[in-house]
């Protein structure tokens, strides 16, 4: 399950909690909403870096 998959549920679960546990899922939300952008980060990351072998330093 992604973050993004649990946030979805989490909204729907937050329909029918009770009153008092409202703030206990709504900060998971956030938690979870953090987690996902971090996740995005790092996937934007790996796509922009080389794909090949590291090069070699070779001194002069």
């Amino acid at each position: 399950m992604t973050a993004h998959q649990a946030i979805k549920e989490l909204k729907q679960v937050r329909q029918y909690c009770t009153a008092s546990a409202i703030p206990a899922i709504d900060y998971a939300i956030q938690v979870l909403q953090g987690l996902a952008e971090r996740e995005k980060k790092l996937e934007e990351e790996k796509k922009h870096q080389p794909s090949g072998p590291a090069p070699e330093n070779i001194p002069d």
